[in-house]
């Protein structure tokens, strides 16, 4: 998990044994609003403060082998106000 960015992220995730890593953002929707699809859950509404103390704008993911990724669905979200 990581609160702001870093060069160093693949190594610390490597190091901790992780295929990827979970960069917290400092707003995010609330879980409240999260809406379920099927397999998944799609984070929904307006993003507010997550009290994280990340610098990061948004929560996001980040793979860094191509072929542990297969994208199945895709998701188009309006950024606004973020």
């Amino acid at each position: 998990m990581l609160l702001n960015s870093s060069h160093q992220a693949k190594e610390l995730m490597e190091q901790a044994k992780k295929d990827s890593t979970k960069c917290y953002g400092s707003k995010a929707p609330p879980e409240s609003s999260y809406v379920k699809h099927k397999n998944f859950i799609v984070p929904k509404g307006k993003p507010q403060p997550t009290g994280s103390g990340s610098y990061m704008g948004h929560n996001e993911f980040i793979v860094y082998k191509k072929n542990q990724a297969r994208i199945k669905y895709i998701i188009r979200m309006d950024m606004k106000g973020c």
